[in-house]
């Protein structure tokens, strides 16, 4: 069995990068974290694995002074992270990144961060430009999300798609940042406290950078400074995992933050529009045995949204479906 493997630290950044199955992915994150210009941080993978010869290779390949904590279970993206930025915040860093497997940082990218929150005080999230990983011509992925409430809460990554030499420059106050990339403040966690879990998965950024703004935190993004994301959770085919905590989180959230009777409705006709129905597309188009689990799945994911479900759904299982790359992937 593999054990946790916690290193003694001092530093100002503590950086967490979790992993559930994408070892490879994962050490090639913390690869790029340990090439950073910015040499005052430590980094904690926590491993979301249940498969003990994949923890074991994971923990295997990690630089020695690495801290390495499995949780023996998959927590959800919120209560992972979580569990790393508890050990860091104990060890008495001033900042936490967190950092997707699928990401990798630039060699100036902690050190941009850090820059930017020690002049913008009162920013409890700074997060940076999020490329498009391999993309050519390089496109913006995200410069910080806007929530539109007129569309029940709908979100949406500024600068989505506009190539990088087209794109704006500087710090822009957003409603949140992508969690593929961000710096937290020790002070902000404090105040407000670590990231709601009962999502699981997606959105849960966007809650806590809400939950902050009520408390007078900033959330920034420089758009000086980058990280590339590869988005290995959207491939030829959504997985189940995908459709299902998109969906259904997308009307707990509508519910949570807007006020209208009818937000859960207007938020499902504008992911109808958005999502749904364009996935629902190209399944049919690329693998058309899987279009009755798609639909199954969103007919399932949107009455547990109706009626406030959270937390991880272990019925996921029973939507699988052979031979269909991609679609049983993930959570």
């Amino acid at each position: 069995m593999t054990t946790a493997r916690l290193r003694p630290f001092t530093a100002e950044v503590g950086s967490v990068v979790l992993n559930y199955d994408t070892p490879d992915d994962t050490l090639e994150a913390v690869a790029s974290l340990m090439r950073s210009s910015w040499l005052d941080q430590h980094v904690v993978v926590v491993d979301n694995s249940t498969d003990p010869a994949e923890r074991e290779r994971l923990s295997a390949g990690l630089p020695g002074s690495v801290s390495y904590l499995p949780t023996g279970e998959n927590l959800g993206y919120a209560a992972g992270n979580n569990r790393g930025i508890e050990l860091l915040l104990d060890g008495g860093v001033e900042y936490v990144l967190v950092v997707n497997p699928d990401a990798r940082v630039e060699g100036g990218t902690v050190e941009g961060l850090v820059r930017t929150a020690q002049r913008v005080g009162d920013a409890g999230f700074v997060g940076p430009r999020i490329v498009h990983g391999g993309s050519s011509p390089a496109t913006v992925q995200s410069d910080g999300g806007r929530v539109d409430w007129s569309l029940g809460g709908a979100t949406r990554h500024a600068a989505g798609g506009v190539r990088l030499e087209e794109a704006p420059h500087g710090i822009d106050h957003v409603d949140y940042v992508t969690g593929a990339c961000a710096l937290l403040r020790r002070r902000m966690l404090e105040d407000v406290g670590l990231m709601p879990e009962d999502y699981f998965l997606y959105f849960e950024e966007t809650e806590h950078a809400l939950a902050a703004a009520k408390r007078g935190w900033a959330c920034v993004v420089d758009r000086d400074v980058r990280a590339h994301h590869y988005r290995r959770s959207t491939a030829t085919v959504p997985s189940r995992a995908y459709v299902y905590y998109m969906t259904r989180n997308r009307a707990v959230f509508a519910s949570r933050h807007c006020g209208e009777a009818d937000a859960v409705d207007r938020a499902y006709a504008h992911l109808d529009e958005t999502f749904l129905e364009p996935w629902a597309l190209l399944v049919e188009e690329r693998a058309p045995a899987l279009s009755p689990a798609f639909a199954q799945v969103v007919a399932v994911a949107k009455e547990h949204g109706r009626r406030g479900v959270t937390g991880r759904f272990e019925g996921l299982e029973e939507f699988g479906v052979d031979d269909v790359a991609g679609w049983d992937d993930g959570r």
